[in-house]
């Protein structure tokens, strides 16, 4: 009973992390020691398990022992813990992450920039021999995620922010969100998202952030709205079962190229979340941030980002040291 208390505990601390662009879920499964049978969990999920289930269904005395086996074999009672905590953990604390980043979004995006520039470290670490084909990796990674992230022009966002402003004072419904183009992206960013959840160093909801959904979701979750929660939890489900067994393909066959390419990802995030940005107030009297801009002065609203990206950047600081003692632990 104990035991299983601490599980559901240990998955609200892996949910409070995976709403938290730049924390990884993967690195906070390590410290709490139960990534390895997660993983092995996750991967003997197979269709052997759904048959199996619905062998359920004959009510044969040897399909419910063989069912038994299955869920010992995928770890269920450590899986559905972990889950539940980290559930209810999203849907705890998603409207609080909401509140901040609409309310307070220079010193929360310093807070996550913190967070990220220290948790390079981590996938750093796992490199194990730096190489050419390493360095190519990650160079293209973070031009990748640069690129992406200045694809759309001040003039463009602005002229964007204006036109909904516009169709909303003449009633008109946006329907650009409700599109099959952006639920099929969403059901992709759920795959991507959940797969490098499980990957030790690397922010599945930074990686959302990145893909430009993050905060969709977060108000999803907020406000559920379950046609957007719906497709990107199908996405999850497909990502967590298949995707994540290429990754775990690419990390077994090419581990250096597939960790430096991911280094770059965290290091190329650094400039979408960079916390000092140029502002524009709409016509409508709304706020909204436009390009990076270092700041001309150091007022009292800079002196609180610079607090929080400090804050961040010690909080990894401080995951990383207690991955550290219970690894040693662990080896003595």
């Amino acid at each position: 009973m104990i035991k299983s208390i601490q599980n559901f505990f240990k998955g609200m601390i892996i949910g409070i992390a995976n709403i938290i662009p730049g924390v990884s879920g993967g690195t906070l499964a390590l410290i709490l020691n139960i990534y390895e049978p997660l993983i092995e969990g996750i991967h003997n999920i197979s269709w052997q398990t759904v048959i199996k289930f619905f062998k359920l269904f004959t009510f044969k005395k040897q399909a419910f022992t063989d069912f038994k086996e299955e869920l010992k074999s995928i770890r269920f009672g450590l899986l559905i813990l972990v889950l539940a905590g980290a559930g209810l953990s999203i849907l705890l604390f998603s409207r609080l992450m909401t509140y901040l980043i609409q309310n307070h979004q220079a010193p929360t995006f310093g807070f996550f920039f913190g967070l990220i520039i220290i948790s390079i470290i981590i996938p750093l670490r796992m490199i194990k021999k730096i190489n050419f084909k390493v360095i190519l990796a990650l160079v293209i990674a973070i031009a990748l995620i640069m690129g992406l992230s200045m694809l759309e022009t001040d003039e463009g966002k602005i002229q964007k922010e204006e036109q909904k402003i516009l169709m909303d004072e003449e009633g008109i419904e946006d329907t650009a969100d409700n599109s099959a183009l952006d639920y099929a992206y969403l059901v992709l960013c759920g795959a991507v998202a959940m797969s490098t959840m499980i990957i030790p160093g690397v922010s599945g909801s930074f990686v959302l952030l990145m893909m430009g959904r993050y905060f969709d979701v977060l108000e999803a979750v907020s406000s559920l709205n379950f046609a957007i929660l719906g497709a990107f939890a199908i996405g999850a489900i497909l990502g967590l079962l298949l995707f994540s067994r290429f990754l775990n393909y690419l990390l077994k066959s090419h581990h250096d190229i597939t960790m430096g390419f991911l280094t770059g990802l965290v290091i190329g995030s650094l400039w979408a979340i960079w916390p000092f940005k140029e502002l524009h107030t709409l016509s409508s009297g709304e706020v909204i941030t436009l390009s990076n801009v270092i700041p001309e002065a150091i007022g009292k609203g800079e002196l609180i980002t610079i607090g929080t990206t400090l804050a961040g950047m010690v909080i990894v600081v401080i995951m990383i040291l207690l991955e550290r003692r219970n690894k040693k632990t662990q080896e003595n």
